[in-house]
């Protein structure tokens, strides 16, 4: 079945068939800015940053945009700035 992770999860479902969504999986009690510097300190890390600081910053921001992009437009710029701090924060520790 192609779309197995859409299956319901009842008592029957063998939780082998299901493919886990990526948020059951993450650990609150991680320590992501530690793991955050960890991964962008390698040479293929500081390259998806690099990536992601060229798609969420070469997109200017007009007064002819709907409202609509500029909250996805803010959103993309948040999202990286989260990223940004917590690096900061695990390169501290």
């Amino acid at each position: 079945m192609i779309f197995k992770f859409f299956k319901k999860r009842t008592k029957e479902t063998d939780d082998k068939d299901i493919i886990p969504f990526p948020f059951e999986e993450i650990r609150a009690d991680a320590d992501w800015p530690v793991i955050m510097a960890r991964f962008f300190s390698t040479s293929e890390g500081r390259r998806v940053l690099q990536y992601l600081r060229y798609l969420v910053m070469s997109r200017a921001v007009s007064p002819e945009m709907s409202e609509a992009n500029l909250r996805f437009e803010a959103g993309r710029r948040s999202f990286y700035t989260q990223i940004c701090n917590l690096i900061k924060q695990g390169c501290k520790r």
